[in-house]
């Protein structure tokens, strides 16, 4: 009997998982802004180099998805909203950001003579591996006003009252999302 030669290892490769929390809403005559927090972890057993990520707010709604995955396309290509030189196989980062959407892109619903919002953030981290690879990791989340008794559903932010603040406020991932 021949004996097999073992399997070669994969390449090691470095895999990115990102996860958001937004942490305070504001909106102001001119725009909309959601602070965040994004946590980014190298799952993989190699390291990321050269992190281009980038963050935008759409319109939570029926052009939501066809508008999110164009982003995911050209995110990190085209525009970038932060840069990291590397993250370590095994080590996890976080970054303090903020995105924006100017009033006039909102599309508030109205309900019951109530203006609402509800942004949708779409992240997308490409970057680069081994010799001349490159990885993209991106995901989507609704975001929106925590309600007081724990629930999936998140209330709306309402726009038609002046300048606001929300600090009680969380995200719901969406199922947009890419690991390539």
């Amino acid at each position: 009997a021949r004996e097999r030669a073992p399997r070669p290892e994969p390449v090691p490769r470095p895999w990115l998982e990102l996860g958001l929390k937004a942490e305070r809403a504001s909106a102001t005559l001119t725009e909309t802004v959601v602070q965040f927090e994004l946590e980014i972890a190298n799952t993989g057993s190699a390291p990321a180099r050269d992190l281009r990520i980038d963050v935008k707010m759409f319109n939570a709604g029926k052009e939501q998805d066809k508008e999110i995955g164009p982003f995911f396309r050209v995110a990190g290509r085209e525009s970038t909203k932060c840069y990291l030189p590397g993250i370590a196989a095994g080590t996890t980062g976080v970054i303090h950001g903020q995105v924006t959407m100017k009033r006039d892109d909102m599309r508030a619903v109205k309900l019951d003579e109530k203006l609402l919002f509800v942004p949708v953030i779409a992240v997308n981290a490409l970057y680069d591996w081994g010799e001349g690879q490159t990885g993209q990791t991106s995901k989507s989340y609704v975001v929106g006003r925590e309600l007081e008794t724990a629930s999936e559903k998140m209330g709306a932010f309402r726009v038609d009252l002046g300048p606001r603040v929300w600090r009680a406020i969380g995200q719901r991932q969406h199922k947009l999302a890419r690991q390539i």
